[in-house]
């Protein structure tokens, strides 16, 4: 069974319910509310009377200005979204960079050794350079010829 105080309380809330939704509390009570909203209205158009001939801004002029900063930021929080990717993607393409570059330096590294071998012949050389100028296929061709002669005049 319930105690004294809820049995109290349950009939209390009972009558406060059927009060509430009474002819004669719904009545004034709306009659309230409506001259409450209307003396709300005068009372902002007498704000904004009195703002615009003090020459302050308007509430709908500093909500429009708040409504500007909230998009700005919208749009920075993106920018620096945008940033974050970009320099990703320079990070990566620096990486690749990095690679190439040594892959260019062990490809350059036999090429020292391969004019050695040709300055032992130099006099070959200046005739290749004149039939690039024709053909340059033949190049191919007569730089195994070359080396190949110099190898032979060092056996003989």
């Amino acid at each position: 069974m319930s105690s004294p105080v809820d049995q109290i309380e349950g009939r209390l809330h009972d009558l406060s319910e059927r009060w509430v939704q009474s002819e004669t509390f719904l009545k004034p009570a709306g009659l309230t509310l409506r001259r409450a909203l209307k003396i709300r209205a005068k009372a902002k158009r007498l704000r904004e009377q009195a703002s615009s001939m003090l020459g302050l801004p308007l509430q709908r002029d500093l909500e429009r200005v708040h409504q500007r900063v909230d998009e700005l930021e919208r749009d920075l929080e993106r920018a620096r979204a945008q940033l974050a990717r970009d320099e990703d993607l320079i990070s990566a393409m620096r990486a690749e960079l990095v690679e190439l570059h040594q892959a260019r330096a062990l490809l350059s590294e036999p090429a020292p050794q391969k004019p050695k071998k040709l300055k032992s012949s130099s006099k070959a050389q200046p005739k290749a350079k004149s039939a690039p100028k024709a053909k340059p296929a033949p190049k191919v061709k007569s730089a195994p010829k070359v080396k190949s002669t110099p190898k032979d005049k060092t056996s003989k």
